[in-house]
């Protein structure tokens, strides 16, 4: 009876150590988020602030000088071309002024019919009824209202990657969430001293088509240029808090296999904003641990707790 009960006393033990060591290990396996490698498609871009503007102006002169007798428009009015903008009365030029009285009083007070040379809108009057003028003053200014751009200057450390037709997102805080597409379609030949946040810089100042504005775009609000330089179709993008960074390019990342954690030696690239780009080291479909500084035996036992996809592929 005693070695019956002896025995059932052994086995219990048993089976309680079992338990104990069972759950031992158990929680000795870290349970990790592992992210799968696929390709993503990645840009390069260069990112710049500027003044939203009309790309071109036609400025109307008074033919003489003289004084306006009535204006046509308002500013803001869309006009076509050789629509009359206004009218004026044209002083006696000189070679006029040995004519006989009635003949003056004729050619002093001809009116004059000025008319817009282009289509558009008109951005800004400068002139009133009465006002007398010459014809070197701007009397009406006349823009496309659909052919807006934005002027932006770019760092001379970043201008050699910026080249016309290069896609650009428009952006801005008077814009709302809105965003319009653009593309460069001009860039100086000379370098300017420009004053920034950071204090004066040598610039380049390049130009940006709006595509399609609407009415929420005005002239003189700042905007924010992303310019994409180069796309990749191909590129590995592996989250920051999955790498352990070295010296200059070097890396390292923990893939899983087979319930452990292996450790690989990666040369980095780019950095963008999901992550960082990995050059060599991984392949297609590799499973890289997330915060490998978590584990705290880095060769122990893993096991996977969440499978993390590319949402860039």
């Amino acid at each position: 009876m005693k070695k019956i009960i002896l025995e059932l006393v052994i086995t219990a033990g048993v089976v309680i150590t079992l338990i104990i060591c069972g759950a031992a290990v158990k929680n000795s396996v870290y349970a990790a988020d592992v992210y799968r490698v696929t390709a993503s498609r990645v840009e390069d871009t260069v990112v710049c602030y500027g003044k939203i503007q009309y790309k071109e102006t036609c400025e109307v002169t008074p033919p003489s000088v003289g004084r306006i007798k009535d204006i046509k428009f308002i500013k803001g009015d869309i006009v076509e071309k050789d629509d009359v903008l206004f009218t004026m009365y044209a002083d006696i030029p000189e070679e006029y002024s040995q004519l006989d009285g009635m003949l003056a009083d004729v050619v002093n007070k001809s009116e004059l019919k000025i008319t817009a040379p282009v289509s558009g809108k008109i951005l800004d009057i400068g002139i009133k009824q009465g006002d007398d003028v010459i014809n070197t003053q701007t009397a009406v200014t006349i823009v496309n209202s659909k052919d807006l751009c934005v002027s932006i200057p770019v760092s001379e450390s970043k201008i050699s990657v910026i080249s016309n037709g290069q896609k650009v997102r428009i952006t801005g805080s008077a814009l709302g969430d809105k965003e319009y597409d653009g593309v460069v379609s001009e860039i100086d030949n000379v370098a300017k001293q420009v004053i920034t946040t950071s204090g004066k810089e040598t610039a380049v100042n390049v130009t940006v088509d709006i595509n399609n504005p609407d009415d929420s775009i005005r002239q003189g609000y700042t905007a924010k240029c992303t310019i994409t330089t180069k796309v990749k179709n191909n590129d590995y993008i592996i989250p920051y808090e999955a790498v352990e960074m070295e010296s200059g390019s070097k890396g390292a990342v923990y893939t899983y296999n087979d319930g452990k954690a292996v450790r690989k030696s990666v040369k980095t690239g780019n950095e963008y904003e999901n992550g960082i780009e990995i050059l060599s080291g991984i392949k297609e479909n590799d499973l890289i641990i997330n915060f490998p500084d978590k584990m705290e035996n880095k060769k122990g036992a893993v096991k996977i707790n969440k499978l993390l996809e590319n949402d860039n592929a």
